[in-house]
């Protein structure tokens, strides 16, 4: 019974974990179309890279703009003019992440916004 107990509440836990990490990409996908919505109704594409640079560090014009957020096991990417902002750690544990930008090859750009694309 008490097996059942801990499977359940780690259960509940996993769950709500991945509901949480769905709504912060929602939320992010939400800004990126508001941002589009602003250049529509600005009209230029300067109008986007002020929102852009304005709202974080991920604005980019071409792939080579974006690498890894400078961390062990980055999820996001960032405009490499950013990176001085980090400090990556002095160690790192072993474990590889298939989801984590670990090289620029990693982060592309898209729709003016540095993304992971291992989390595609």
């Amino acid at each position: 019974m008490r097996k059942q107990i801990l499977l359940f509440t780690g259960l509940v836990c996993l769950v709500l974990f991945v509901a949480g990490c769905q709504t912060a990409q929602q939320q992010a996908s939400t800004v990126a179309d508001d941002k589009t919505a602003a250049d529509a109704d600005t009209g230029g594409a300067d109008s986007v890279k002020r929102v852009f640079e304005k709202a974080g560090e991920a604005y980019c014009d071409t792939n080579t703009d974006c690498i890894p957020k400078p961390d062990c096991h980055p999820m996001e990417c960032l405009n490499k003019k950013y990176a001085d902002r980090y400090t990556k750690p002095e160690i790192c544990t072993q474990v590889i992440l298939s989801t984590a930008a670990y090289t620029p090859q990693d982060c592309s750009c898209m729709n003016h916004n540095c993304i992971n694309d291992n989390l595609q």
